[in-house]
Parts: structure tokens; sequence; C-alpha cells
């Protein structure tokens, strides 16, 4: 299959047991693409969440909003609170 393998984590991870997504595709995306589909299977599972201020990035680097990636495996990351 050709897309991109998405990791999730923190509280995106709680919503999908498996802790992934996957997004087929044949065409590379822009990093906000690739996050309204993921809020779509997001809200699939019933998970209500936005990923507004989400941060997208693979083992390299984070990518900006209107950067466009590429297909292979890349992660979701919340961002992290605490005290």
């Amino acid at each position: 299959m050709t897309g991109y393998s998405i990791r999730l984590f923190g509280q995106l991870k709680k919503c999908v047991p498996s802790g992934a997504l996957f997004l087929e595709s044949t065409e590379t995306k822009t990093v906000q693409e690739i996050k309204t589909l993921a809020e779509r299977l997001l809200h699939e599972r019933h998970a209500d969440f936005s990923l507004e201020s989400v941060a997208l990035g693979n083992a390299e680097r984070i990518f900006e909003e209107t950067e466009v990636v590429p297909l292979g495996d890349i992660a979701l990351l919340p961002p992290v609170c605490g005290g």
C-alpha cells in the first residue's frame, strides 16, 4: 500500500488502540491536507479532536503547515502539558 502511516501519541493514541492510522494515497499531500483527513478518521472512531495545534513530522523533522510531506512514515505530535 502507498500512502502515509501515521503514528499517534498522547491523547490521540488513546482513541486508536493500535496507535496508528493509515491514509492511502498515491499523491503527496500538505500537512493541512493530512491533518484534515486524519481528523475525519478520528471522528469515525468517535474521537472529537481538533488537530489544529498538533505538529506533524517524520524521523528527520517537523513540517510547516503548508509544506508537502513525502509519502511514508509520519507522526502526529500533540502539544505536551505538564507540571
